[in-house]
């Protein structure tokens, strides 16, 4: 699936809002070019006190020519200027409003689909995932997308929407002079593409380097004392600031060719004036334009050039948002949550025993097992207490009673149960679990002792 229709996945939901929010996008150019348009009219009349005769399709924009003879025509088209003006400024603010409420939406839901798809996963997957990178994905990457949406496409539809509509009204104005200006339209398109590409690339390694940072940070603040008992403070400093060079380094990368789009296609749009400005000579001389369409087709190309200006920055930012995109759906398609069977049934309360036959078990990036061939019988009623060294098995063998795993050979039953057959919800449901690890949820002392049984 291509980066962009990713990113429109996200809309779906609010494809009315959308519509809506495009269609006041879409009066933002009309009215825009049809401001332009009318200065044509104001300025051939204030040039030579009555309406310039225009020919072809230029003639349909000529104001007075709609009005009723003898009718002073400047108070209607400045009352018309105004109009459009208020016109467009609402359509503006109003789409704008729609796009952040969409953009909102959207990563809320965003948010909450990667929020329940992590807590899903098995623990090997967590053992992958470092916490910075999915934390990571949910605020950052979650909010370049939102980005993407309330600012990007809304300015991406916004100002190519005003551009096709001036590019109308220059093509009305003089099609042939706009027929030989698009012959430079494929250098501005490779050259935004090029600058595209090379930002896609450095903003995903933009994003790992950052990710380096954090994954460094954590672990020598988490462990400091380890990192301070072995006297390796020089060292963890030493290996955080390289951590940071890199990353400094690559965001300069992308700087650069952020920076660099804007002026190229610049020079650009300036060659292209200078071409213009010795045509027009010839053509006003011959009676082909007015002074009127002159100044109007200066102006619609000025105006034009600005959305081009901010299409050009559009495309580098939106690359960052696609790679944004692209990292969460490709978290979101990572499958390793521990599933019910087809067949499995709720477990009743323990009415006999726990049974452990041959258990063996390795951790997948582990090469020697953790626990081999291990037999154990709890009946209703024992209390049984595993006592060995770290690293004997202890805490894995209740992290195979709760399924956080599986074994690689072997079974665990329950009254005869294989908990493989039994529903996740009911196995854990009938478990009460202290850890090692403190853990404080940030709620009150009565919900954190409560975890779990709120009743």
């Amino acid at each position: 699936m291509s980066d962009f229709r990713l990113l429109l996945r996200n809309l779906r939901p609010y494809g009315w809002l959308f519509g809506f929010a495009f269609l006041l996008m879409a009066m933002v150019g009309l009215f825009e070019a049809g401001r332009t348009a009318l200065l044509k009219s104001i300025i051939d009349l204030l040039s030579t006190g009555q309406n310039a005769t225009s020919t072809g399709l230029a003639a349909y924009l000529d104001v007075p020519g709609y009005l009723p003879s003898g009718t002073n025509a400047l108070p209607v088209m400045a009352g018309l200027l105004v109009a459009f003006t208020l016109i467009r400024g609402s359509s503006e603010y109003f789409s704008n409003v729609l796009m952040w409420r969409i953009g909102v939406s959207v990563v809320v839901d965003l948010r909450q689909r990667l929020y329940e798809h992590i807590l899903q996963q098995s623990s090997e997957f967590f053992t992958d995932h470092p916490t910075n990178t999915l934390t990571t994905h949910i605020i950052s990457d979650a909010e370049k997308v939102q980005n993407s949406v309330s600012t990007l496409l809304a300015d991406l539809l916004r100002e190519s929407l005003t551009f096709l509509a001036l590019f109308a009204l220059v093509c009305i104005l003089n099609w042939r002079l706009t027929l030989a200006i698009l012959l430079v339209g494929p250098i501005v398109y490779f050259l935004t593409v090029k600058f595209g590409r090379i930002l896609r690339r450095t903003a995903h390694r933009t994003q790992e380097k950052t990710e380096d940072v954090l994954d460094i940070s954590q672990e020598t603040i988490s462990g400091h004392r380890i990192v301070k008992a072995f006297g390796m403070e020089a060292f963890e400093q030493g290996r955080f600031y390289r951590a940071l060079l890199d990353l400094a380094r690559t965001q300069v990368r992308a700087a650069r060719v952020i920076y660099l789009s804007s002026p190229i296609l610049e020079l650009v749009g300036v060659v292209i004036a200078a071409a213009f400005l010795i045509y027009v000579q010839q053509v006003i001389r011959t009676g082909g334009m007015t002074i009127g369409e002159f100044a109007t087709y200066i102006v619609a190309m000025l105006q034009m050039y600005d959305p081009l200006r901010k299409l050009s920055r559009i495309q580098n930012y939106f690359q960052q948002s696609f790679a944004a995109s692209t990292r969460i759906y490709k978290l979101l398609d990572t499958h390793t949550e521990m599933r019910d069977r087809e067949d499995a049934v709720d477990l009743a309360h323990l009415d006999d025993k726990i049974e452990v036959r041959g258990v063996s078990f390795k951790y997948r990036d582990s090469l020697d097992l953790i626990l081999k061939d291990v037999t154990l019988t709890v009946n209703r009623g024992e209390v049984v207490a595993l006592v060995g060294l770290s690293g004997a098995g202890k805490s894995t063998l209740t992290n195979l009673l709760m399924r956080f795993y599986d074994p690689e050979r072997g079974e665990i039953l329950i009254d005869g149960l294989d908990i493989r057959c039994a529903k996740l919800a009911s196995l854990r449901s009938q478990i009460s679990l202290v850890t090692q690890d403190v853990i404080l949820f940030n709620d009150t002392i009565i919900n954190n002792i409560a975890y779990g049984r709120p009743d």
